[in-house]
């Protein structure tokens, strides 16, 4: 209720994915004051934004250099002993994977294009073709190498804390310049699948799935007899299996719950806005 408990030990949590919750509205807080700041004083605004994405970068940097850390599930394929992994995971976890101040980076970068795209509202008309194809060169270079950089390789620690203090924004990047290029009109095919219609309902179960689907999983991997076998074709069937279930969930508890508190929502609104 509260929205602290990403501050909290991870073996204290009772609904551990919940973090990230804690997280976004944390970030919600900080959003709303830095655009009334941008809003008032563009130059000053920036500044912070700027600075805070720096500070960000830096501070995780130091805590994972600090407490040697390596990509949060890296270990897990790398380690030969479980108890050692799982200190490692939980120490991980407490000091920098759920932490506000080392996930505030892709936050800021969504406020900053928001603000490009709101200054810039003709961004059809300053686009121009060698900054498309940089662009989409650069996008591209940093998403791929965010989820493949670190597969099955062993490289130097000092890479390591750079991939946990970048990798978040450089995704976020990614993403930033996909979403500027549709709106620019230099990417009509990606946005036309983006802007698909059946995303609209799926994007609105999205919160619901996020809180359910956990436990969908739990009760699945508890109620086995054996030891499940994973193998590439084990995980994909899974996957989809757990994506149709848990949306399926989701579609019947934000009808019963989420919905109807939406609709009520908008009914009070209107009715003290006359």
């Amino acid at each position: 209720l509260l929205y602290i408990n990403n501050f909290l030990p991870l073996e204290s949590m009772c609904v551990t994915w919940t973090w990230y919750l804690a997280d976004d509205m944390q970030f919600f807080v900080v959003g709303t004051f830095l655009l009334s700041i941008l809003w008032r004083w563009r130059r000053t605004g920036l500044l912070i934004c700027s600075l805070l994405l720096l500070s960000s970068w830096i501070l995780t940097w130091y805590i994972s250099y600090y407490y040697n850390l390596v990509p949060l599930f890296w270990g897990l394929s790398q380690s030969t002993d479980f108890k050692e992994y799982k200190n490692r995971l939980y120490l991980a976890w407490d000091v920098l994977y759920s932490k506000p101040y080392c996930r505030i980076g892709p936050y800021l970068i969504g406020i900053l294009l928001a603000y490009v795209l709101f200054k810039n509202k003709n961004v059809k008309n300053i686009s121009r073709r060698w900054i498309g194809i940089v662009g989409w060169s650069a996008s591209s270079l940093c998403c791929i190498s965010v989820i493949y950089g670190v597969y099955h390789i062993q490289p130097e620690p000092y890479l390591f804390h750079f991939y946990n203090a970048l990798s978040r924004s450089a995704f976020s990047g990614g993403v930033a310049w996909v979403i500027y290029s549709c709106l620019s009109g230099k990417a009509e095919i990606v946005n036309r699948i983006l802007s698909f219609d059946l995303w609209v309902p799926l994007s609105r179960l999205t919160y619901c799935a996020y809180l359910f689907h956990p436990l969908i999983m739990s009760w699945y991997f508890d109620s086995q007899k054996i030891p499940l076998y994973f193998t590439h074709t084990n995980m994909v069937m899974l996957y989809f299996a757990f994506l149709v279930v848990s949306y399926s969930a989701a579609f019947v508890i934000s009808i019963i719950f989420e919905a109807p508190f939406i609709n009520l929502e908008k009914y009070l609104r209107t009715r003290l806005s006359k």
